[in-house]
Parts: C-alpha cells; sequence; structure tokens
C-alpha cells in the first residue's frame, strides 16, 4: 500500500500491580519482565513506516490515570492496549478511561484474553473499535495500514471490528505465521531495560531481557492450559542463527548480561539445541541464561550441554507429587521421571525451579501434603506452590466446577479462587500453602545450604529480594489446618480417578515419543 500518512501507534500494557497479586500492598519491581508481544507489534509497525512507542504501565508504576495521560501525551493515532485474562478488568477501565477522555481515537485490543473471548468483548467493553485474537503481528499491521490510506478495515482477516456504518464485523481468520525467521528482530530499542528486574529465583544479573525461540507448546495436552483448548497456537521454531543473531543485538549492542528464555518447553529436539549452542561458543557471546522445560523431554547430554554454553537454571512445571493428580491433569510423566530429571540438572551444575499445585479437583490436604513432601524431597533450589485456578474455557473447567466451586477472590496468584469439595473451605486451603512455603524453605538442610551460598553476591541479593515475596505468601491464610476427617475420601478419590486416568492413557504418547 502506498500510505497516505505515518500513523503514530502507542502500545501499552494494561497496568498492573504485581506486589498485589503476591499478596502486598506496594508496588513490587522485581518480576516485571519485558513484554514481548508488544515488542514484536512494534517491529511489524516500524517496518511498514509507521512510529511506535511502548508504554510498559507495570514496569512505569503506572495506574490507569497516569497510564491514560501518558499515551495521550504522546499524541497517538491509535492506541493499541495488550490484554490478559488475569488483567481484562483493567484493560476494560483503561479503555473506558481512554474513549471518555478522547472520543474520537481509535482504541485496538488485543492479547491472549482477547483470543479466548473475542466474541464477548465487545459487549463487555464497547469501548473498544477493533479486536485482534491470536498472533497479531501482520494483522495488526494491516489494520492499520488501511486506516492510514482510508480504506475501511472491517472483513481483513484476523480483525474483528466495526465497520463504517458501525456494524461490528468479524473477519476471517487468519493462520499464525508458520516461519517465525520471517518477522523481524523485536523492537528491543524500544524498552528501558532500567525497569525491569527479574522475580528472586528468576535471575541473577541486569539488566535482563526475555526472548522466545519458539510459539506454542509441543505438548499442549495439560488439561487445565489454553495450549490444550481450541485456543492454542501449532508449535513452531526459529532457527537457531534467527534467535543467535537478537542475542548478538542484545548482549553486544545494549548491554544485557541476561536472558530468561520463556517458551513454554525449550527442551526439545536436542539438535536444535546443539547447533544453538555451538552458535553462541563460537560468537563468544558471554551471557547468563534460564529456560523453562518440561521433565518428558530433556535428557542428560541435552542440560549438559546448555550449561556448558551459560544456563545456569531451569524451570519444571512439577505441578504434584501425587501420580493420580498428574494423570488427572495430563502431564503425561511419572514421579520417576520428575526425579530423574531433576537429578540430571543438579548433574549439570544448575539450579532448578519447580512450581506445584495445590488444591487440584478431588486433592486432599493429605495429597497436599505429599507434594509438600515430594518437592523437599526433590530438593531444588526454588519453589512456588499455586492454589489450582480455573481458567474458563480450559477443558479441566466443568470437571473442576463438577467437584469444587469458586470462591470470591482479590486476583492474590497464592490466594485460592478455586476450592475442592475434598477441602472444608478457602482458608484451610490457603493456609496450606503457607505450610508448603514454610515446609519448603525452613528446612534446616535448606537453610544450611542457603548460608553457604552468602559469599556470593548476587544471592545475596537474592535473599533481600525473596524476603519480600516469603512475606507476603506467609501473611497469607494463617489459619492452622488441624488433621481432619476428609481423609476418608481418599480412596473413593483415586477411583473415581483411575477412571480418568485410563480414558485419558489411550491416547498419551509413550515416554521417548517421537511426538515430541
Amino acid at each position: 500500500l502506498s500510505l497516505r500518512f505515518e500513523m503514530r501507534v502507542v502500545l501499552v500494557v494494561t497496568p498492573f500491580n504485581l506486589g498485589h497479586s503476591w499478596g502486598g500492598k506496594s508496588t513490587m519491581r522485581e518480576g516485571i519482565l519485558p513484554s514481548l508481544g508488544v515488542g514484536y507489534l512494534a517491529a511489524v509497525l516500524r517496518q511498514r513506516g509507521h512510529e511506535p512507542i511502548i508504554i510498559d504501565s507495570p514496569a512505569l508504576g503506572y495506574g490507569i490515570e497516569d497510564a491514560v495521560n501518558a499515551i495521550l501525551n504522546k499524541r497517538p493515532d491509535l492506541v493499541g492496549i495488550s490484554c490478559t485474562t488475569a488483567r481484562a478488568g483493567a484493560a476494560y477501565d483503561l479503555a473506558r478511561a481512554l474513549r471518555k477522555t478522547k472520543p474520537d481515537l481509535t482504541l485496538v485490543m488485543g492479547g491472549p484474553h482477547v483470543t479466548a473471548f473475542h466474541e464477548h468483548i465487545p459487549d463487555e467493553c464497547p469501548e473498544i473499535d477493533a479486536l485482534l485474537p491470536g498472533e497479531a503481528e501482520w494483522t495488526f499491521a494491516d489494520y492499520v495500514d488501511a486506516l492510514a490510506v482510508g480504506i475501511d478495515p472491517a472483513g481483513l482477516p484476523g480483525v474483528d471490528c466495526r465497520n463504517r456504518g458501525g456494524q461490528w464485523i468479524v473477519g476471517p481468520p487468519h493462520k499464525p505465521e508458520s516461519k517465525l525467521d520471517k518477522l523481524p528482530l523485536l523492537a528491543w530499542d524500544l524498552y528501558d531495560p532500567s525497569r525491569y528486574r527479574p522475580l528472586p529465583s528468576q535471575g541473577r544479573y541486569h539488566p535482563v531481557a526475555t526472548m522466545l525461540t519458539s510459539r506454542g507448546c509441543p505438548w499442549s495436552r495439560c488439561r487445565f492450559c489454553y495450549h490444550r483448548s481450541c485456543y492454542g497456537h501449532p508449535y513452531r521454531r526459529r532457527s537457531p542463527e534467527h534467535c543467535v543473531e537478537e542475542i548478538r543485538w542484545l548482549v553486544r549492542d545494549l548491554g544485557y548480561r541476561e536472558i530468561i528464555f520463556f517458551d513454554d518447553n525449550f527442551c526439545i529436539h536436542e539438535k536444535w539445541i546443539a547447533r544453538f549452542c555451538d552458535l553462541i561458543d563460537r560468537e563468544k557471546l558471554r551471557f547468563a541464561w534460564t529456560v523453562e522445560g518440561h521433565v518428558r523431554t530433556v535428557t542428560r547430554s541435552m542440560l549438559k550441554r546448555m550449561a556448558a554454553s551459560g544456563c545456569y537454571n531451569i524451570f519444571y512445571g512439577i505441578e504434584s507429587g501425587n501420580q493420580e493428580l498428574l494423570d488427572l491433569i495430563d502431564k503425561g510423566y511419572t514421579l520417576d521421571r520428575v526425579r530423574e530429571a531433576v537429578a540430571w540438572a543438579k548433574e549439570a551444575g544448575m539450579e532448578i525451579r519447580g512450581s506445584f499445585i495445590l488444591g487440584l479437583p478431588m486433592e486432599t490436604p493429605e495429597m497436599s501434603r505429599k507434594t509438600i513432601r515430594f518437592a523437599c524431597e526433590l530438593d531444588i533450589d526454588f519453589a512456588q506452590f499455586i492454589p489450582f485456578h480455573v481458567w474458563p474455557g480450559v477443558e479441566l473447567e466443568s470437571f473442576a466446577l463438577a467437584h469444587g466451586k469458586k470462591v470470591p477472590w482479590n486476583d492474590v496468584f497464592v490466594a485460592p479462587s478455586y476450592v475442592p469439595d475434598t477441602y472444608p473451605d478457602a482458608e484451610t486451603l490457603a493456609a496450606m500453602v503457607r505450610e508448603a512455603y514454610i515446609s519448603f524453605y525452613f528446612r534446616p538442610a535448606y537453610l544450611l545450604k542457603s548460608i553457604g551460598k552468602l559469599r556470593y553476591p548476587w544471592y545475596l541479593r537474592r535473599i533481600l529480594s525473596g524476603g519480600r515475596y516469603a512475606l507476603r505468601v506467609l501473611l497469607q491464610g494463617r489459619k492452622t489446618i488441624k488433621k481432619d476427617d476428609l481423609y476418608k475420601k481418599h480412596d473413593t478419590i483415586l477411583a473415581e480417578s483411575d477412571v480418568l486416568r485410563s480414558a485419558s492413557t489411550k491416547t498419551l504418547p509413550q515416554q521417548g515419543s517421537d511426538r515430541l
């Protein structure tokens, strides 16, 4: 298209108080990391000749009013709002405030929440002019191009919007980009690296960047996750060369010292990883890096190779110490496989972070304690214990609501929003989460190991920073848990779970399947 004029597009990350989500009242800087979605949108817009501006509200400490003022000060032609389900209310409030302040401003919304619920948003937030479900780099650029030349964008693939007559038009679906190397490198020069700090368990050095080498999840079967639903995207991966080109820019030109890879599973396809590490070594790129991995796909040799090229930390979504619950949520591995994957990472010299869910459907307090004991047995470096949250639209939702109920929730991530029938109340589950953190982090063996690491400046910084998180979590759910008669339901629960496991494992690939 021959552009009539350059569009100034402000891309805003919705205001969000991370400190509140962990149970505190104050704003927290740790855990605020660059939002990759807006960076990719900005890169494509700039490629098309437009002027993108990123306003990262959480990183800047903005509330709704601050964000509105910052956006309007940029005098945009269009505002794109990034929206996740957890922040949907704030995103709607931002749109309403912008519409009230500047009625003629074009407002567009995208992100995971839009992908999952774009059919409902026109009624929930009529202030929005257009929605971009799915991966929207190309579709957003097409929408902006259309406005720039005065064309009605209604009917464009991947765009839901009002036409010039005010009628809401749902555009035909678009396919996500199959060759990720076609996308330009993320617009890192639009970020202020001083604004970002990882969680204490996530990183050691500053400045820190986040990065994706792939999109989609190669497993896509966890019943509590959107990847299993119709909203998931196919798995694709960039070439090692394309990834290292971005790393070279980050490390050599922009001065980043650490990169956190946010792939759903970085640890897949050992040949790809070997090539990636070879290129890092050949380029003599010196940076620390961390990954998220799946215990099904890691190997001893893979982890050793990654560690040799600077990877020092791996995150496993372990979820439970009960095999029947792992089968219920379709994780696709055994407890022994978890033990093996943890042992390999330790052997490679890596730190290990693990995530555990408490209060799954049909989980009793004793089963929760079994998960806590399993976490302590693994003796990993960092563990997070999160109550199960039922996200709308996931496969497990109907089963969970048949075996429990949602409870009032204040958006605190470590506080329950759902209680299984096997727990008496939300207070008991909240207290179990607190018990988990105390049991794990205040073990004598863990404390002794921590004391031994205090000689490292980066570890001391972690302890001081992590203490703030610990205080927030420990102040949640201070009710004392008593032994209760719910344990007698355990046999019935196991029987029901066996039926589910029998049905699900008929289609589960075996360990080492070529599917991965």
